[in-house]
């Protein structure tokens, strides 16, 4: 959330504290305990909405860096083996298909790094019951097919991460409008009933709605609630 906003759920947050202990009285008024209801259900919204947004993108992206490293150790060793055994057996193709390093791996496009490794992973298998003298075993063999899946299965959550959060934002900037309809139009107006009836309802909910705290200390009046017109002294 931006800065307005959260101000905004701050004083959101205000109001429902202020009008808990005057909920009786509130209902007493169907359409204003109705109004209240649906203004906590985007209250509620919005704090889900807020918790789902905060996916952490680097965290995601720093996952991705370790699988890629993982996948690159584990694929550069195997290609050292292959390219030992294609030497000694003065296999000269094989030599250079081998000829393979993490740091071909670790930089560049992220779905090339898998291509790089995957080539070394069919070599190893081609040629598996050769490379056991080399230290190369089907289950190392199985480590680095695994690895390779994994990887490729996390290149693409930091981008779908981001198209998620771009969704809660307009839903969060939705549920913001909701809202503010629903405090402005509704709450602020069928309070006044309260003025003279019941003065707790009314003075708590006047109290939360008065300011609305800014970024460094500043305070600004919130478009809070706006009495009606003196009969003797009409608005403009």
């Amino acid at each position: 959330m931006n800065t307005q906003q959260e101000n905004k759920l701050s004083m959101y947050l205000a109001v429902l504290a202020a009008c808990e202990p005057h909920l009786q009285a509130i209902r007493s008024l169907p359409a204003m305990g109705e109004a209240h209801a649906e203004f906590a259900r985007h209250v509620s919204n919005i704090q889900r909405l807020a918790q789902l947004r905060e996916i952490n993108n680097t965290g995601l992206t720093t996952d991705k860096r370790h699988l890629r490293n993982t996948m690159a150790e584990s694929a550069a060793t195997i290609a050292l083996a292959i390219r030992a055994y294609a030497c000694k057996s003065r296999n000269n193709e094989l030599a250079a298909k081998s000829a393979v390093t993490a740091s071909r791996m670790t930089v560049g496009r992220d779905t090339a790094a898998a291509g790089v490794a995957r080539n070394v992973h069919s070599l190893a298998t081609e040629h598996q019951k050769a490379l056991i003298p080399f230290g190369i075993t089907r289950e190392k063999i199985s480590q680095l097919g695994a690895s390779i899946d994994a990887y490729v299965t996390s290149i693409g959550k930091p981008r779908a991460a981001t198209v998620q959060s771009a969704t809660l934002t307009s839903q969060l900037a939705s549920e913001f409008e909701s809202a503010d309809d629903i405090l402005i139009h509704q709450l602020d107006g069928l309070i006044e009933q309260f003025r003279s009836v019941e003065a707790g309802p009314f003075e708590s909910y006047q109290n939360a709605r008065a300011l609305v705290r800014l970024r460094a200390g500043r305070i600004k009046p919130s478009p809070g609630p706006v009495s009606p017109a003196h009969p003797n002294n009409p608005s403009h």
